[in-house]
């Protein structure tokens, strides 16, 4: 199935606005904090270690953690969150990751990473809003394996927001593997909007 987490599968949440100017309705801002997760999480496509897919709206996970494994046979998987921004009009406006971990092994096909898998890019428009995805004191270790495309420690791939990733590290062996296979990297495997990555490193093989 689509959209699965160790905590929630799919978080369509308020404070976003489409296109078109229209606010996405849903709920209040959701925070995750000193939260865990032991075990194995498997889905289709967008899936996290604690959520799967995050549409739109202001989310905070802090102190959290996730061990075990966490498998899809599509795209967009990550050890912490699947999805950001599940559709062109529906980016996640303000999401941060502070203080997290995962251990373990994540494995899937494209847009695999150890915190974030994708971040899908919003419409121009939205793009205009403001969205925003913040990591920060967040590691990896573990494995994080792809079969096609996009892998990294901590995104596989950044696309379509700002994203600051800050006091962050990765142990975690990243692989990519299959004939179409490109864009793999020990933070972050693929970035086509802006990101700034300040005091984080990368250990693992790659």
């Amino acid at each position: 199935q689509n959209y699965a987490g160790g905590l929630i599968a799919r978080a369509q949440l308020a404070g976003a606005k489409d296109a078109n100017g229209t606010a996405i309705e849903g709920g209040k801002k959701v925070t995750i904090k000193n939260c865990s997760f032991k075990g194995n999480v498997k889905g289709r496509a967008g899936v996290g270690g604690l959520v799967g897919a995050i549409d739109a709206g202001e989310m905070t996970i802090t102190n959290s953690t996730v061990e075990g494994t966490v498998e899809n046979f599509q795209n967009n998987i990550g050890g912490i969150v699947g999805l950001l921004g599940s559709t062109a009009n529906c980016p996640a406006t303000d999401v941060k990751i502070d203080g997290c971990s995962f251990n373990g092994t994540i494995s899937g096909v494209s847009y695999v990473g150890g915190v974030v898998g994708g971040v899908a890019a919003p419409s121009e428009k939205n793009a205009q809003l403001g969205a925003k995805c913040e990591i920060v004191r967040t590691c990896t270790m573990g494995e994080v394996n792809s079969s096609n495309s996009y892998a990294g420690g901590l995104i596989g791939a950044a696309q379509g927001i700002h994203q600051v990733i800050t006091n962050c590290y990765s142990t975690a062996t990243v692989s990519l593997t299959g004939a179409t296979g490109k864009q793999i990297g020990g933070l972050v495997g693929t970035a086509t909007d802006p990101v700034k990555i300040s005091n984080c490193f990368a250990s693992g093989d790659i």
